[in-house]
């Protein structure tokens, strides 16, 4: 019975997982059903069940990759520039979850009831991680074409379009993510939302300080009248300032994430180099249960300062 108990306690993650997947995805198809709902009220027109030429089986991946990416996204704050598969995040997340089981509980010989906590937490947490990466990058990708988008607007302002256009244009020709955000703005003033609530909601839903400037100035020159053009032209001007004082942030902190990397390899390095020269030489930590306490400390410990070190930079980098 103790031969079977890991594979036991590996179905019961697997079926826990299934639970909250299921659960996602039945809460993802009620939103997208509400959705669905209020766009045909606007638009006066019946909602039709799939696409046309799409086959069941695609809306049904389609619907499952929505609620694995919402699953693993539960609570984050932004999500508009993850574009990530669910059918990479669920093995990413089984495999890192699989891994963990393994080595706490045949490692580390550590009981189901501390091990499974751990695993589950690791099948979490790989894929969020993975989430937040792709986050960070779409947002650094953001700062650095949204003074072009702005010039863009600027641009048309002065040759007499609306700013409602320009919106269109810039959602139409920009570089991605810059073309997502602005699309995505132009299509909440097509179906009727107001136009200082369809800024607020755009500011609120990137959550980046430049684009909120961005949203408020259109919103106040919009509301008193006033020369956008200028306005938005200094905060184009006050936006590469920002990014360059954010370079030169991230330029300074270049040597401290070096130290970091290297200080955080070394422990793992002499105990390879230490394994390979005399093997006995460690056999006590890995036989003796104090031996193991001992790794799963310092493992903690090299974790907990790496965590430091980096939130740390980040406020340094955050301008």
């Amino acid at each position: 019975m103790n031969g079977y108990l890991p594979l036991l306690v590996a179905v019961a993650l697997l079926a826990l997982a299934g639970t909250a997947l299921f659960l996602s995805l039945v809460e993802t198809r009620r939103w997208r059903v509400g959705v669905e709902n209020r766009l045909a009220l606007v638009a006066a027109q019946p909602r039709t069940e799939g696409r046309t030429g799409a086959s069941d089986t695609a809306i049904h991946l389609r619907r499952f990759d929505r609620g694995v990416r919402r699953f693993f996204g539960f609570g984050r704050e932004r999500d508009w520039g993850v574009t990530q598969r669910g059918f990479v995040l669920l093995p990413l997340g089984l495999a890192a979850g699989g891994a963990l089981w393994l080595l706490l509980e045949v490692g580390f010989g550590l009981p189901p009831l501390f091990a499974l906590p751990l695993a589950f937490a690791s099948f979490v947490a790989a894929p969020r991680a993975l989430l937040a990466r792709e986050q960070r990058r779409a947002e650094r990708l953001f700062l650095d074409l949204l003074p072009s988008a702005v010039d863009m607007v600027i641009r048309m302002l002065r040759a007499g379009l609306p700013i409602t256009t320009a919106i269109r244009t810039v959602g139409a020709e920009a570089l991605h993510p810059v073309d997502t955000v602005f699309a995505m703005l132009a299509n909440q003033l097509e179906i009727g939302i107001g136009f200082d609530e369809a800024l607020e909601r755009a500011g609120d839903r990137i959550g980046i300080a430049e684009f909120r400037f961005f949203t408020a100035a259109v919103a106040l020159q919009h509301a008193t009248g006033g020369n956008l053009a200028a306005t938005l032209e200094m905060l184009a001007d006050i936006i590469r300032r920002r990014r360059a004082a954010r370079s030169k942030a991230q330029a300074a902190t270049a040597e401290v994430r070096l130290s970091a990397i290297v200080l955080g390899a070394m422990p793992f390095v002499v105990t390879g180099l230490l394994l390979l020269v005399n093997p006995r030489y460690l056999a006590p930590l890995i036989a003796d249960t104090r031996g193991k306490a001992i790794i799963a400390l310092a493992i903690g410990l090299l974790l907990v300062g790496f965590g430091s070190m980096r939130r740390m930079m980040r406020s340094l980098e955050t301008v």
